[in-house]
């Protein structure tokens, strides 16, 4: 049991709920490194039926842990063979039971403010190009343009405006690349103390990298985890630059990251 922090309670004046999470469904974009969603209707109507006429339906759905709207445990990362903390990646993995230290698990449901960074609508575009790097500089920007702060302790949505391809696997996952923010960006955020990055793409850092420098500075460095593929579309349009953030991961004990469906509340 963890205690909510006392002064969000004032970034809720309207009561309205913004869900984040895309539809999950046969055919979503995935990144080809981790498994598509797939879904059988495993036992249908008519299948069995009860005395009385009663039947029932239930579903059979696969996915990997960084499938749809998820968030990535610390432990989705190393670099040269440790995680974060120094943790030796080899000696606490196991193809049966996870990590062992690192997990998803370790992730206790997000209550926390959070800040739309809505890029695209500070460079007065409706979606940002192909590869195109978003720096520290371009949020600080942002941040004036929408008269907001960072605080410690945030969450931070990066919004491109990708979402608008969810229903284009090809488009989303483009071969030409897909906007996202560098390294400069993920350490001005950093050193603004943000505890959860969070992006409407299927990478957050910019497309194509060669090294996962942003994941790498993020996850195994600093321990700040990554969100990625929300759909940010409706707090652009309503000018919902700061809400009341939740999202709350499976404890799916040693994964490395947990789908999720997170809500913003202003």
């Amino acid at each position: 049991m963890s205690n909510m922090d006392e002064g969000l309670k004032h970034l809720i004046t309207k009561g309205v709920v913004y869900d984040l999470g895309q539809p999950l469904y046969p055919g979503i974009p995935h990144h080809p490194l981790h498994p598509p969603f797939g879904y059988v209707m495993a036992r249908q109507h008519g299948d069995v039926i009860f005395k009385e006429g009663a039947s029932s339906a239930n579903d059979l759905f696969t996915l990997g842990g960084h499938t749809g709207t998820h968030l990535d445990a610390v432990g989705h990362i190393s670099q040269d063979g440790k995680l974060f903390g120094g943790v030796d990646a080899k000696s606490v993995q196991d193809w049966r039971y996870g990590l062992g230290q690192c997990g998803i698990n370790e992730t206790a449901p997000i209550v926390a403010r959070a800040v739309l960074f809505d890029v695209p609508g500070w460079k007065r575009v409706d979606v940002l190009d192909k590869g195109q790097a978003i720096s520290g500089e371009d949020l600080e920007k942002t941040l004036g343009w929408e008269g907001q702060e960072i605080k410690q302790g945030d969450v931070a949505l990066i919004r491109t405006g990708w979402g608008k391809y969810w229903d284009d696997p090809e488009s989303f996952n483009s071969h030409e690349g897909t906007p996202g923010i560098n390294l400069d960006a993920a350490q001005f955020l950093v050193e603004k103390g943000v505890r959860f990055v969070a992006a409407d793409t299927t990478a957050c850092e910019v497309v194509p990298s060669q090294t996962m420098e942003v994941h790498s500075f993020l996850l195994a460095q600093n321990g700040v985890q990554i969100m990625e593929m929300l759909n940010l579309e409706v707090l652009a349009k309503e000018k919902a630059y700061a809400s009341f953030f939740v999202a709350i991961p499976l404890p799916i004990s040693g994964a490395s990251g947990s789908p999720i469906r997170p809500i913003a509340i202003v």
